[in-house]
């Protein structure tokens, strides 16, 4: 049984890994999800994962693909790409709560936030970033399809013995 916390589930992007690079990371509803890294230099990498949370506070990723190149303006990457497939895990301890987020104004007030530890890409937090996310938002997209999503089983009920 995977189990998925679905207060995860969607975009938090960091403050700044340092002048010259960002880091975010999207966690879809399925328990896949995508870190990406992306630096001024135009070079992109993408980390796909299985997630899960084994245990109150832990997040698991099971990378499954890691895509690093360089992307055009539209964030997908050219298709001289490299795609290289993987089967490592991180773990990471995790918390949600509220922060103020480093480049915010006076008048606004806390934000939620992911706080990793180790850190995930160089970060420790992470904001969540307005909307909802699809497998097609996913940069590596064009060049490793994410499985179909499953179909639905019959509902609860519906089988009788």
């Amino acid at each position: 049984m995977i189990f998925l916390n679905e207060r995860l589930v969607g975009g938090w992007s960091g403050a700044v890994v340092n002048v010259m690079e960002s880091t975010s990371v999207v966690f879809l509803p399925g328990g896949w999800g995508w870190s990406l890294l992306d630096s001024v230099s135009g070079t992109t990498s993408v980390s796909r994962f299985r997630w899960s949370c084994p245990a109150e506070g832990l997040l698991r990723l099971r990378n499954v693909w890691y895509v690093d190149g360089a992307t055009g303006r539209d964030g997908r990457f050219a298709a001289d790409a490299r795609v290289t497939a993987a089967d490592d895990v991180f773990e990471t301890r995790y918390a949600l709560t509220r922060r103020r987020h480093p480049w915010a104004r006076e008048d606004e007030g806390d934000e939620a936030a992911l706080v990793v530890d180790p850190a995930l890409d160089y970060e420790n937090v992470f904001y969540r970033v307005p909307g909802s996310f699809t497998a097609a938002d996913d940069p590596s997209a064009a060049l490793v399809p994410h499985p179909p999503a499953p179909r639905p089983g019959p509902p609860p009920g519906a089988w009788r013995g």
